[in-house]
């Protein structure tokens, strides 16, 4: 049996409500969020498939849900362990047609995605605006690539692009930054019609799909009737994107559970979001139940 600290028990019996564990490595952060899982499950008697469980790695997912079964048996099973993109994917795929895709999209992994992208650049290279995406095709993906990720961790609407290239487009003396800027966005709108047509998707489209998806209040009504309880590890790794995708689908005061460092984000190049903490706080906050706890005994 597994003896918990004072404050690990405080996060473990926290109520259904929303609650920010910071934990740095050593800390036993990993042992505090299966101990809450497991409380949930044996004293609160609540249903396992409606626990959602957010890492970042599917191996991290895996050895959660290992140590679950553990403690509550085979029932633990039931409680939907992933990493982000996994979640996402399992949800595009059900309502793929909500957005527009001809049947159920098959992922492109990063290197075919590179290899597409070069296509279109080398097809496309003779209409950009940019003296240097003209030149070096090199330079080209390394910007369009850029762009495209700071599209998908932000969450940028379609309709905004489509007014920043009209806008571009218009400027009399554009700099040669907004030329690589109006080239990358006119090569994402080729791109995304090339992926509709042949229903592929990404790693990007992912979280955008995902985003879109949860627009839909029907969609969203379903999502959150069956995941209830919302427990995301590595918390500081998340961007904008996802930051936004957690508040949509634990709403207001719901049963939501962070966990993270906020001194430390390995995923910074990738646009983590270490700011996401203070927005958690100011989006959570009004709800009374509302809780932060600091894990600061190193083991």
């Amino acid at each position: 049996m597994i003896k918990y600290n004072e404050k690990q028990l405080k996060c473990i019996m926290h109520p259904m409500a929303p609650l920010m564990i910071i934990a740095g490595a050593g800390t036993g952060k990993t042992a505090t969020i299966i101990g809450r899982i497991c409380y949930f499950i044996e004293q609160r008697k609540i249903n396992p498939s409606n626990i959602l469980a957010l890492t970042f790695t599917v191996k991290a997912a895996e050895n959660l849900k290992e140590k679950i079964v553990d403690i509550v048996g085979e029932r633990g099973k039931d409680v939907y362990a992933c990493n982000f993109h996994s979640f996402a994917l399992e949800i595009i795929l059900e309502y793929h047609e909500k957005l527009s895709y001809k049947s159920k999209p098959t992922v492109i992994e990063a290197n075919e995605s590179r290899y597409l992208l070069n296509q279109l650049i080398n097809q496309n290279s003779s209409i950009f605006t940019s003296s240097e995406y003209r030149k070096r095709n090199s330079k080209a993906l390394e910007g369009v690539e850029k762009i495209f990720n700071q599209i998908s961790n932000e969450l940028v609407p379609l309709d905004l692009l489509k007014k920043k290239v009209k806008i571009l487009k218009e400027e009399q003396c554009r700099s040669e930054e907004d030329s690589q800027r109006l080239d990358a966005i006119n090569l994402f709108f080729i791109y995304r019609k090339i992926k509709k047509e042949n229903s592929w998707i990404d790693f990007g489209d992912m979280i955008l799909n995902l985003s879109e998806l949860l627009d839909d209040p029907v969609i969203l009504l379903k999502i959150r009737d069956s995941f209830k309880h919302l427990v995301v590890d590595e918390f500081q790794d998340n961007n904008y994107a996802l930051s936004r995708i957690l508040e949509k689908i634990s709403g207001v005061g719901g049963s939501i559970t962070i966990v993270g460092d906020d001194d430390q984000s390995i995923y910074s190049f990738r646009g983590a979001h270490i700011s996401g903490f203070h927005e958690f706080r100011e989006f959570h906050d009004q709800s009374s139940q509302y809780n932060e706890i600091t894990l600061n005994l190193n083991y």
